[in-house]
């Protein structure tokens, strides 16, 4: 009954869009609840196909994206964000979520989907692992005032663990630690740094390390 009522809005009220846009929302959430994700998903783009206003439909393309990104369908996630940056990037930082953001997001996509497949296709995951580390090297080559810094710092090094190549990651980590060291992904960063010290026999690096850990961070 509900889905049925909002279905008759866009119709009755043409003449109020924020009413209208709402009644697409609700009728994509009520979607999700009854018939599931790949449903809504349908749903949500129906509503950017109907609806005209370009803000919601960055909103709504960003929905979508996010969805499938928690459905583990990593690959089309990053389809999806790659949409919203070439057809929304001239309304992007009026919703507050701008290219940046959306190559750091890219970038988790592909990360994902190369940890995802490791076990099956260890070539086609250091791919993927390298469409990561394009986006983050684009992020990082940008001014160092970039709140997302600190979070790409991080998610670089671990992506260059995961492709085997601590020799790349310990530079990124160490930028972590001393250029943004309350930022609450520096405790593992200095953690990943132990390890990659333990793991090259640099024994009594990783001790240091360990021991700087336990001083900053006692608890």
């Amino acid at each position: 009954k509900a889905m049925a009522a909002y279905a008759l809005l866009p119709a009755e009220y043409s003449a109020e869009p924020v009413l209208v846009q709402n009644s697409y929302i609700r009728t994509a959430e009520l979607v999700q609840k009854e018939r599931g994700t790949a449903a809504a998903i349908a749903a949500y783009k129906d509503a950017i196909e109907k609806v005209e206003d370009k803000i919601f439909q960055a909103r709504t393309q960003l929905t979508v994206a996010l969805m499938l990104f928690d459905e583990g369908e990593y690959l089309k996630s990053a389809g999806e964000y790659e949409i919203y940056l070439n057809a929304y990037g001239d309304v992007a930082q009026r919703i507050g979520f701008g290219r940046d953001k959306v190559l750091f997001r890219i970038a988790q996509c592909h990360q994902e989907h190369g940890r995802q497949i490791r076990g099956d296709d260890p070539a086609a995951a250091d791919v993927a692992i390298g469409e990561a580390l394009k986006r983050y090297d684009e992020l990082l080559s940008q001014a160092k005032g970039n709140p997302l810094r600190p979070d790409v710092l991080f998610n670089a090094g671990f992506a260059n663990q995961l492709v085997k190549d601590d020799a790349a990651a310990q530079p990124l980590y160490q930028q972590l630690v001393e250029d943004h060291p309350d930022h609450p992904a520096a405790p593992n960063g200095l953690l990943q740094l132990a390890r990659i010290d333990y793991a090259t026999a640099d024994l009594n690096g990783a001790k240091a390390t360990y021991k700087s850990f336990l001083d900053r961070f006692p608890e």
